[in-house]
């Protein structure tokens, strides 16, 4: 465990007495068993939470260096864990204003809901974040957004992401947009049910426990997506973390009043570029 704090860093073993494992709110903190990756931190070795930020400039909390003739990426943790790696504009020597090459989906800034000090930044010439060195090949379900999966496989249309990891099933949240599965070469789509949005706190948090419980369930991926979704989509129209999830009752009442629009899966299925 390695934690960064304001005024000092510390290395922190197995043998360091639990004092010193102590991190207070606003703390970057990195817990890693992949002591080969730990050593190799300079791949991807600046980070902390913004300052400021809009969609397409950002005020880091320390300045960072670039390196001439390399490309460098900011990854951006949303509050919601949503990860986001974007490219910077070059910059001679160092600074701590980043201007993005590609917007961010919201601006930290102006979120309703979350200061912009909970938003955690990452920077470094590799567009893989701090996941890059992640081990999912032993995985049987691997549920991922789309900054995490770009993280885990590079860029590319979504189908073509999902196609490169070694994984039997993957599933890949897509926001507002929905979710695409692949479990072997089969593909799913399962289009975000709409829904009058007031908090996406525990969006995903609520999809990943509605997916487990029907998938431990023995349900089928398609019906396990579906129930996921309106799990999800329920949480995002009350206010809250955990007193956002709904119970299983509220999910297959509400559930089975939705009808699905066909539209919205062709729409889906082009943004994830399956033909």
């Amino acid at each position: 465990m390695a934690a960064a704090q304001k005024y000092r860093r510390r290395f922190v073993s197995f043998e360091t007495d639990f004092e010193g494992m102590v991190a207070n709110r606003g703390e970057v903190v990195l817990i890693s068993h992949d002591l080969f990756a730990m050593q190799q931190a300079s791949s991807w070795g600046y980070s902390g939470r913004l300052v400021a930020g809009t969609t397409t400039q950002l005020t880091l909390d320390r300045a960072v260096p670039f390196t001439a003739g390399q490309q460098h990426y900011v990854g951006v943790r949303f509050p919601d864990n949503t990860f986001h790696v974007q490219p910077v504009m070059y910059v001679a020597g160092e600074t701590d204003t980043l201007t993005l090459s590609q917007p961010l989906p919201s601006a930290p800034s102006a979120d309703p809901n979350n200061p912009v000090v909970d938003y955690l930044w990452f920077f470094g010439i590799n567009a893989d974040g701090p996941v890059k060195r992640m081990k999912v090949d032993s995985v049987d379900v691997l549920v991922v957004n789309e900054g995490e999966l770009t993280a885990l496989t590079g860029r590319g249309t979504v189908a073509a992401q999902i196609a490169r990891l070694a994984v039997p099933c993957v599933v890949v949240t897509l926001g507002e947009r929905g979710c695409v599965a692949r479990r072997g070469a089969e593909l799913f789509l399962q289009p975000a049910f709409p829904v009058d949005a007031v908090d996406t706190t525990a969006a995903g948090d609520t999809f990943c426990g509605a997916l487990t419980a029907r998938l431990s369930e023995h349900a089928g991926l398609a019906d396990a997506l579906r129930f996921a979704s309106a799990a999800s989509a329920l949480a995002c129209t009350r206010l809250g973390a955990q007193a956002s999830i709904p119970a299983r009752t509220d999910v297959d009442a509400w559930l089975a009043m939705q009808v699905d629009d066909p539209a919205r899966q062709a729409a889906l299925a082009v943004y994830c570029g399956i033909p």
